[in-house]
């Protein structure tokens, strides 16, 4: 994983960092003490939809 010194924000509040891992850009953000890399695309549906329950609905993390 590679993290970017750009924040991402979401209004006034700092949600993470833009970041990439296998050539997939993403945000980077920890949860406890973990560092969790989440794609923009899933980012969105989690923001507009809710978390995805099920990954097998998610084509390029079923492979």
């Amino acid at each position: 994983m590679k993290r970017e010194p750009t924040a991402v924000y979401i209004g006034d509040h700092k949600v993470g960092y833009r970041g990439e891992k296998d050539g997939v850009r993403g945000l980077l953000y920890k949860k406890g003490n973990e560092v969790v890399f989440k794609t923009c695309d899933l980012l969105l549906q989690d923001l507009y939809k809710g978390p995805v329950e099920k990954l097998d609905n998610v084509p390029e993390l079923s492979r």
